[in-house]
């Protein structure tokens, strides 16, 4: 028996054992995620896989053995038809091929029956080419035009995964798993069954602006050590999945600038200078940076009328993909205790929502910073907008404090309303703010916690009418 087959025999101990269950499963589920994920396996048609990605640590590895473990204990599979392989674990990484996992698995599946291969972190089988041009998803390909094996495919370097994916066009479904939403970072810091508290939710907000969205660090209770967790999972992050680069200090020192300044529009050439790198050089990492999920730009526009973008030259606005990335580089040892730093994670939180909306109400959707320029006699910024095809546009604005309130909720009514900007299609405004408020020109101030809470919908709904429903109609037809 090769060494593979017996490191792959010890870890599918089901695969002899039929009432041995995989180690570990956490009762916690991820639900969305979790039901899109079983709804696109076992449908029939197994000549598609399913593609899993997202930030390292967000819970990839648990949720697909949560999924693992529903299809032999709900599903009825029997463990000779399951293989659940681990490649980032140090004796497997780098090592194996799609050829020796199936011939130490083929002795004990019945190839009649049903089955299901699950790879974690995929990007990391072995090419089995001396001119590496048998990557990961060329290696899957058979086995997924064969159409007996279910695949459920994990990785954390989405550029890499989807670059791959390519290759086998027409052959896989992608679900992204984000950091814990709001309401997920609250279910889970909630006694075991309970629902969370109403009175607690702007005490949970407050600690997810400082801890974020990673399940690891979201049931610690002291804020200060999980943002220190989170600045070593970073580094972790940039050491394992950027290791290739020449002087990865610098490549550090750039994403805690990146991270400070989150929000702000990114200047390559500031940042070039601070770091002493050449400009081209920051251009690989962010998109690197990107790639690994740990960075997301934001492009500019300065208006969406009719079918056309009037994208502004230059660098987009750039924001950490998690206000636990945000918080946990903060030069401010309390980052809500600062304006500008508080108005970063408010800005993070909202994002990553919005990012999942827009994902999910499909390839039509897209979100944008609208920055006017002194133009048609309006001057400033909308710090999101989410464009959904032809037919509607949300202007979504964030603010961390009181004061301007009024002033915010006057320039969405005014931006909605001009066609020349956001043409005619149906244009919502939202004001997102610390506490509910009315103001004069009717766009509400829509408390953060409850905003935050409320935007994502449960089961199939549509993932747009949260939004529609915490904003007010300020244009179009």
């Amino acid at each position: 028996m090769s060494r593979a087959a017996t490191i792959l025999g010890q870890r599918n101990t089901w695969w002899r054992d039929p009432n041995a269950k995989l180690p570990d499963v956490l009762p916690f589920k991820r639900q969305p995620a979790f039901d899109r994920v079983r709804a696109r396996l076992f449908r029939g048609d197994r000549r598609r896989g399913v593609l899993l990605i997202g930030l390292r640590f967000v819970g990839k590895t648990e949720l697909a053995k949560q999924v693992a473990d529903a299809a032999r204990q709900h599903d009825g599979l029997p463990g000779t038809q399951l293989a659940y392989v681990l490649l980032d674990e140090p004796k497997l990484r780098g090592s194996l091929t799609i050829d020796e996992i199936l011939a130490a698995w083929d002795p004990f599946r019945n190839k009649d029956m049903p089955s299901l291969l699950v790879l974690d972190e995929a990007h990391r089988l072995s090419d089995p080419t001396p001119d590496a041009s048998w990557g990961w998803a060329r290696q899957l390909k058979g086995v997924i035009d064969d159409g007996r094996i279910d695949v459920l495919a994990t990785g954390s370097d989405a550029g890499r995964l989807l670059e791959g994916a390519a290759e086998g066009a027409g052959r896989w479904d992608y679900v992204e798993l984000e950091p814990l939403s709001f309401r997920e970072f609250r279910q889970l810091r909630s006694p075991s069954g309970e629902s969370p508290l109403e009175a607690t939710r702007h005490q949970d907000l407050d600690s997810y602006l400082r801890m974020g969205g990673f399940p690891g660090f979201a049931t610690e209770r002291q804020p200060r050590q999980a943002m220190e967790g989170i600045q070593h999972y970073a580094r972790a992050v940039l050491l394992d999945e950027m290791g290739g680069i020449r002087n990865i200090a610098k490549v550090e020192r750039a994403f805690s600038i990146l991270m400070d300044r989150s929000g702000s529009n990114l200047d390559t050439s500031s940042l070039s200078k601070s770091i002493g790198a050449k400009a081209e050089t920051i251009e690989r990492w962010l998109s690197d940076l990107e790639s690994v999920r740990l960075i997301q730009r934001v492009p500019r526009t300065r208006a969406v009328d009719r079918s056309t973008l009037h994208l502004i030259r230059g660098q987009p606005k750039i924001h950490g993909t998690d206000p636990g990335l945000v918080a946990a580089f903060s030069r401010w040892a309390d980052p809500m205790s600062d304006p500008h730093s508080r108005g970063s994670l408010y800005e993070a939180a909202v994002l990553r929502h919005l990012r999942e909306v827009a994902r999910e109400s499909g390839p039509g959707s897209a979100i944008y910073c609208l920055q006017l320029p002194g133009s048609r006699g309006k001057k400033g910024e909308v710090d999101f907008v989410l464009l959904h095809g032809e037919e509607e546009l949300f202007l979504v604005e964030v603010t961390s404090g009181q004061s301007e309130i009024e002033q915010k909720a006057r320039f969405l009514r005014e931006v909605g309303g001009d066609q020349a900007i956001c043409g005619r299609r149906r244009v919502y405004a939202t004001l997102v703010a610390p506490l509910d408020r009315s103001t004069r020109s009717d766009v509400p101030a829509v408390d953060a916690a409850r905003f935050l809470e409320s935007l994502l919908p449960l089961g199939d709904g549509d993932p747009l009418q949260p939004l529609r429903e915490l904003s007010v109609l300020v244009g179009g037809q």
